[in-house]
């Protein structure tokens, strides 16, 4: 699940996560370094008390639209 979400929300990481998946490369934890791991993992952290918040105020008008609140917010 946080695969997806990280993908997601940041795109450009989407063809490494792919191809772990299908056996032909490392772990994204391998391409980056501590600090961006961090950095992500704070970010996403972010995104899911968007998500919470959204889904607590029954607002959220679409997953594009909550892509554009996540980024916002981190």
């Amino acid at each position: 699940m946080m695969d997806f979400l990280f993908c997601e929300l940041y795109t450009r990481w989407v063809y490494h996560c792919m191809r772990y998946y299908k056996g032909r490369g490392p772990l994204l934890r391998d391409q980056l370094k501590t600090k961006e791991i961090l950095e992500y993992d704070r970010r996403l952290v972010i995104a899911l008390e968007v998500a919470r918040k959204l889904l607590d105020e029954d607002s959220c008008k679409s997953w594009t639209w909550y892509r554009f609140q996540a980024a916002q917010a981190a």
